[in-house]
């Protein structure tokens, strides 16, 4: 079997959508006729085995519909010889994208005795592989002494090495011990061997503690063996062309330590702060500044409200844990657009293709809200919040009983494990205890679960598992309920969302006293959760969230305030809430510190302004203030200055101010509105036109 064919053979394999024939000669650089020969080939070599046949699926494509055995049966005697490998063209410009980015130098001729291809064919793979680096803003340069050498930004090549790396590899995992023996896999060892990278693993076990999403954990990995290997090459960070911040002395410092001992590098401060840094944005730790902490819940509850408007559904009843997911993605999301480190994601085309409305919702909205450092979010991402969002949608159509008692655990991530977990609750009767990643196997014991869902294979011992594919279809189905029916003694009938049914009793308590009495204060609601809590009812109290009406007294509200300049407004706005030790000193300091050293993030709209810092800066309890300043006065954002309103908030959590948020993204979309407020001329007219927010 060529090798072309081998490679489009893997490819059916592995995909959970259907792939037209056209997308298959594109991507071969072949005719359809090739393609066409090339199945036939497959299909003979799959009735040879006995196996099921590709199936032409009208108006959609080929699909090929193997068990995991099968496909396991089928790589292990496809097994491909290393001289063979360059005879196809990606193979080559792979190993030339990591012969000079992560080899030493070398000159064509060498290369095309390598290949064992002619000198116009290794011409033609250079040109290609200028024009893809040309993407990056990097470029090559051949020199007698020192052969092919490759310039540009080493920020940039860094990114280009790990970007091209997960290309190739495509849905295949580099953990992933049954895929080593593929093309791609010989080449990428030859560069970052596989020694190696088991090694930065069992560091990474040693000294991260905590859950470790496998998705990001793995990516980080191949980036730390990208630093490692330009370290050991002598292409480092400059110390003078950069701002150097010392990391914090935690887990991650002291692992990178670890790891320069191990390898015998030498990085300079900048390098240590860099893969600090870039390392905190892989593995999705909570490490982020003012400005994103801010941006990234703004962002968050518009894109949560842009989705509601367009689907016609409401997320309230599971507001908080599905707006903490999110923004604990974003606020690590921000950070990796900002440095153009995207995560690669091998479900997006399944996604794209199960659930192409939500994936375009939220393509179209992030393509107008989310331009960070002139870098566009890509595709990978858009997949990620769209695997939130499909998880939502999912809770709201659970059934309220379930009769399974499962655990699923994902290498893709916790996000599509999550998702998996409310699809599995949503077409069965299967209530998901926990989803944890492969590497989490060892807590298996310790959960009072009955069966196990994976999307790989693991030793579950006395646990009945089944293997399933992380993006639901008809495939999955079939087989979950053969599975279910097959380990039937496990159906328990209990009741599943208790906590939300409590808390959504809560509510509709506290709405119908309002409708009767009036707004009712905060000492009547610690009652009513009392009177729960004394007949066993708990009350999630992160989900009853104050609204801006009960935050906001006359007391907070400054009319008319005169100020000289944007420093002045955010000392003189924090006053009422300093006065009544809601927060510190230090705590407005930080703010005007954060303005100072970030520019004006503050400025959320036209003329409207949302002081704040970090809770841990200095915030004693919940609190807002506002002002209305006269004259406006400018902040340094032309196309938002002058900033007439002013807002002061003490946060002290990421939850708990959630619809103060939203009521002023709401004032941000109603233009007349906000000039009505800026012109209020009482505190009692100003609160009327705030609150119907």
């Amino acid at each position: 079997m060529k090798v072309r064919t081998e490679k489009l053979f893997n490819k059916l394999l592995f995909s959970q959508y259907p792939i037209t024939i056209k997308k298959l000669a594109d991507e071969n650089n072949v005719s359809i006729r090739t393609i066409r020969n090339d199945i036939s080939e497959i299909n003979s070599y799959l009735s040879e085995n006995s196996l099921k046949l590709i199936e032409t699926i009208r108006n959609k494509g080929l699909f090929l519909d193997v068990t995991r055995t099968d496909i396991e049966k089928i790589t292990n005697s496809l097994s491909l010889q290393k001289d063979n490998i360059y005879l196809d063209k990606d193979i080559r410009q792979f190993n030339l994208i990591l012969e000079i980015s992560l080899g030493t130098k070398f000159y064509v001729y060498e290369k095309e005795k390598e290949f064992d291809v002619s000198k116009s064919t290794l011409d033609s793979d250079m040109r290609d592989l200028r024009v893809l680096l040309d993407s990056y803003s990097l470029e090559l340069i051949s020199d007698a002494k020192y052969g092919i050498k490759l310039i540009g930004s080493e920020r940039t090549i860094r990114t280009m090495i790990f970007e091209q790396i997960f290309e190739n590899l495509g849905t295949m995992s580099v953990l992933d011990s049954t895929k080593h023996h593929f093309p791609e896999f010989q080449v990428l060892f030859n560069f970052i061997p596989l020694k190696v990278i088991y090694r930065i693993k069992a560091l990474y076990n040693q000294f991260l503690s905590g859950p470790k999403d496998y998705i990001y954990l793995e990516q980080s990995i191949i980036f730390l063996n990208i630093w490692i290997n330009r370290n050991h090459n002598g292409n480092k960070l400059r110390n003078k062309d950069e701002k150097i911040e010392k990391p914090p002395k935690d887990q991650l410092i002291v692992f990178i330590q670890h790891v320069i001992s191990e390898f015998n590098i030498a990085p300079n401060d900048v390098e240590v702060q860099y893969i600090y840094f870039m390392l905190n944005t892989l593995l999705n730790k909570d490490q982020y500044n003012s400005t994103d902490w801010l941006n990234a819940q703004v962002f968050t509850i518009s894109l949560i409200n842009y989705v509601e408007q367009k689907l016609d559904i409401s997320f309230d009843r599971e507001s908080e844990i599905f707006y903490e997911r999110l923004l604990e993605h974003n606020l690590s999301l921000f950070p990796r657009i900002k440095n153009n480190m995207q995560i690669y994601n091998p479900l997006t085309e399944s996604i794209r293709q199960n659930y192409p409305e939500i994936f375009k919702m939220v393509q179209i909205f992030t393509a107008e809200n989310l331009l960070l450092n002139d870098n566009k979010i890509k595709d990978d991402e858009i997949a990620f919040l769209a695997t939130h969002f499909l998880t939502a949608v999912s809770r709201e159509k659970q059934s309220e009983l379930s009769v399974y008692r499962a655990a699923v655990f994902c290498n893709y991530g916790l996000a599509t494990g999550n998702l998996l977990a409310e699809n599995l609750k949503q077409f069965f009767p299967i209530d998901v205890i926990a989803v944890l990643s492969v590497n989490e196997l060892y807590l298996l014991d310790k959960l009072d679960v009955d069966i196990v869902f994976s999307t790989s294979p693991i030793e579950t011992q006395n646990f009945p598992s089944l293997v399933i594919d992380p993006i639901m279809n008809n495939k999955n189905r079939r087989n979950i309920s053969r599975f279910l029916e097959e380990n039937i003694k496990y159906k328990q009938t209990f009741l599943i969302n208790q906590q939300s049914a409590i808390n959504n009793v809560f509510k509709d308590i506290v709405e119908i006293l309002e409708n009767i009495y009036g707004k009712i204060n905060s000492k009547s609601i610690e009652q009513i959760i009392e009177v729960f809590d004394i007949n066993g009812l708990k009350i999630n109290t992160k989900e009853i969230q104050p609204m801006i009406e009960n935050i906001l007294s006359d007391e907070d509200i400054l009319l008319n305030l005169k100020v000289n300049n944007w420093e002045e407004a955010i000392t003189e706005v924090a006053s009422p809430l300093l006065d009544r030790n809601i927060i510190e000193d230090r705590y407005v300091d930080a703010m005007v510190n954060s303005v100072k050293e970030h520019g004006p993030y503050i400025v959320i709209g036209d003329h409207l302004a949302l002081a704040h810092a970090r809770p841990e800066d200095g915030v004693n309890e919940l609190g807002l203030s506002v002002a209305t300043l006269e004259p406006p006065i400018n902040f340094g954002n032309t196309e938002t200055d002058p900033v007439k309103i002013i807002f002061c908030l003490a946060a002290i959590d990421s939850y708990s101010h959630l619809n103060i948020i939203k009521s002023l993204i709401n004032l941000l979309n109603d233009n007349s509105n906000l000039t009505d407020i800026k012109n209020s001329t009482s505190k009692t007219d100003f609160k009327n036109k705030l609150f119907k927010h």
